[in-house]
């Protein structure tokens, strides 16, 4: 098992590129090009209730 892939680490490294990409369509639809405390924000919390 010492040469198995650690899979604890493809799920984190999995994630990163889903929520990067996610980020990505975010900012794209909202026309968004520097990233505030507001700005963050209201894009976590309306991500958050689509995700739910």
């Amino acid at each position: 098992m010492k040469d198995a892939p650690d899979i604890s680490e493809s799920v984190r490294a999995l994630g990163y590129r889903m929520s990067k990409q996610i980020l990505r369509e975010y900012e794209k639809e909202h026309n968004i090009r520097v990233w505030d405390l507001k700005t963050f924000q209201e894009a976590f919390s309306a991500l958050d209730s689509k995700i739910g």
